[in-house]
C-alpha cells in the first residue's frame, strides 16, 4: 500500500513540475523610428475650448483622427472631438 500512495505521489510531483515549464518569450520586432524635425511642424487648425486652464491633457489617436481631450472647465469631462 505504501507504494502505491508513493507512486501517485511522485506522478503529481512530476505532473506539477512539468506544468511549470518555462516557455520562450516571443520575439518582438522593434518599433519603427520616424525622425522628425521639430522646426518644420505648423500649426494647422485651432479651436477654441474654453477659458485659460480649460484644455489640460490632449491626445490625437491617429486610426480614429479623434482628438480627446480633458477638460475642468465646467467640471470634469473628456470631450472627444473629430
Amino acid at each position: 500500500m505504501n507504494c502505491k500512495k508513493l507512486f501517485v505521489a511522485f506522478m503529481m510531483a512530476s505532473i506539477a513540475l512539468t506544468a511549470c515549464k518555462k516557455t520562450t518569450a516571443p520575439i518582438e520586432e522593434p518599433a519603427q523610428i520616424v525622425a522628425e524635425d521639430i522646426a518644420s511642424f505648423k500649426e494647422t487648425a485651432s479651436i477654441d475650448l474654453g477659458g485659460e486652464t480649460a484644455a489640460e491633457i490632449t491626445a490625437y489617436d491617429p486610426l480614429t483622427k479623434k482628438l480627446f481631450v480633458v477638460s475642468n472647465d465646467s467640471g470634469a469631462k473628456v470631450e472627444v472631438l473629430d
